[in-house]
């Protein structure tokens, strides 16, 4: 599955299952991930490379700013993990 498959697939879920407001947090986070390996499949993605999307993606942010990034991102994978049954690794720890 595509990256930009599966962000249309966790924001269907959560359209229906969410909060607005959550969904507006997760929403430039993950739509960036999809920019950045839009058409990369999701289980060639490595720890590495989210990590470096992310230092990217929040580089000169104070650490107040930072901190739900991560766990955006997380979520994202676990849940395509978890609802696909998607061999993935867990990229962030």
């Amino acid at each position: 599955m595509k990256v930009s498959q599966a962000i249309q697939y966790w924001f269907g879920y959560h359209k229906i299952h969410s909060e607005k407001n959550t969904l507006r947090a997760y929403h430039p986070t993950v739509s960036k991930l999809g920019q950045h390996f839009e058409e990369r499949e999701i289980n060639s993605l490595s720890p590495d490379e989210i990590l470096s999307f992310l230092t990217q993606l929040t580089e000169g942010n104070k650490q107040l700013t930072k901190h739900p990034r991560y766990p955006y991102i997380s979520s994202f994978f676990n849940f395509n993990k978890n609802n696909k049954a998607l061999s993935l690794q867990r990229p962030l720890r």
